[in-house]
């Protein structure tokens, strides 16, 4: 029994001696390799992940808010714009590389959403803005007073002009969306007064140049827009409003009286419409006139051209030679003859002036005379 004994003793102690013995630098040494930290791309990884997490949340956001219209949640927006500023400086520090590249592009996937964020709060607020814009138009526009209330107008347009940019932003389909909640309403107000206002403040213009002599073409042209313009509104009070204030100021046109000298506006000539003699032709009637011009100032002045209205609502130029001027103090005599084509069609109106065409309705400050036979008088 003592030699057994004996013998597991010494194989103890055999396997006791063959065990490893660590002291405490060793034991630091292994415990150094299980606590080491994680490499710049594991850290960028973890963080990126993490990112898009946050960015998920965000764009979950900006989805609900995009069919609603409310707003994005203020503090997810602001986490995430923390976590991409964090993130994006970790993966711009690392090595030149496949990893870096990879992280970088996922990176900028997140600074899309963000823009996409920012872009939509932009847009919201300039929604705000027009909203307000047409409001105030709304309770300031005076359709009574069309020329006073188109600051109002240029106002509302101005704001359209300068916040449209938040909208173009968006992507198609959300652009749509912002037009159709917040500008085309605006805008149907510029459509509804815009042509209105614009005849209004042209009939000012019109008005306050209408006794001044230098002004006679501006002037025609104005009268013709105007007329024009006027005829093309839809019918309502607005448009009866302005007709009445045009009519105003050019009133119904005077007819002149044959054989009476009487003064031309534009040529500065005192003219008269001496005699008329209306006969038959085979297919209609001609017409044979004579009239004086005649310049009582100092200066040599061009003479005038005559324009006839017939009943089938055309018109026609009867004396287009531009070349032929009065000197001082000179009268001179002319006739002059023209017919018509068709029985049933009659001259109705003659019109004196310069500058006159064919194209165009008679004409402010010109002389007028019915038609009518009418025997020479001597002087």
């Amino acid at each position: 029994m003592k030699k057994t004994k004996y013998i597991i003793i010494a194989v103890l102690t055999a396997s006791l001696t063959i065990l490893p013995v660590l002291s405490n630098e060793s034991f630091a040494a292994t415990n150094k390799v299980v606590t080491q930290k994680p490499s710049p791309e594991k850290n960028a990884e973890t963080a990126v992940k993490s990112l898009e997490i946050q960015s998920k949340k965000l764009n979950s956001n900006i989805q609900a808010a995009s069919k609603n219209f409310s707003s994005i949640n203020s503090k997810t927006l602001a986490n995430t714009k923390s976590a991409f500023t964090k993130t994006n400086k970790l993966v711009k520090g690392l090595k030149r590389g496949t990893v870096k590249t990879k992280l970088t592009n996922r990176v900028k996937k997140v600074s899309i959403i963000i823009e996409n964020a920012n872009k939509f709060n932009a847009a919201k607020l300039a929604g705000g803005r027009i909203n307000q814009g047409k409001n105030d138009f709304v309770q300031y526009f005076d359709s009574s007073d069309l020329s006073y209330s188109s600051k109002y107008l240029n106002e509302l347009k101005s704001i359209l002009s300068k916040e449209v940019k938040y909208f173009n932003q968006l992507d198609p389909s959300l652009r749509a969306t912002f037009n159709k909640k917040y500008y085309d309403p605006a805008y149907a107000y510029v459509l509804k007064y815009q042509n209105e206002v614009d005849i209004s403040l042209i009939i000012d213009d019109f008005n306050s140049e209408y006794y001044n002599p230098s002004s006679f073409d501006k002037l025609r042209k104005q009268y013709k827009w105007i007329k024009d313009a006027i005829n093309k509104l839809p019918d309502t009070k607005m448009k009866t409003d302005l007709k009445k204030r045009f009519n105003d100021i050019i009133g119904i046109p005077e007819k002149s009286l044959y054989q009476n000298f009487v003064d031309s506006p534009d040529t500065k000539l005192r003219v008269s419409l001496n005699s008329l003699y209306i006969g038959n032709t085979g297919n209609g009637k001609k017409y044979s006139m004579s009239y004086v011009e005649e310049n009582d100032t100092f200066d040599e002045l061009q003479s005038g051209q005559f324009k006839v209205y017939f009943s089938d609502g055309t018109s026609k130029i009867i004396n287009n030679d531009k070349s032929t001027f009065i000197s001082a103090g000179q009268t001179k005599e002319y006739t002059l003859s023209f017919e018509t084509n068709n029985p049933n069609t009659e001259a109705t109106l003659l019109e004196y002036g310069i500058g006159l065409n064919e194209k165009e309705p008679v004409t402010i400050r010109t002389l007028i005379w019915n038609i009518q036979a009418v025997e020479p008088v001597e002087y």
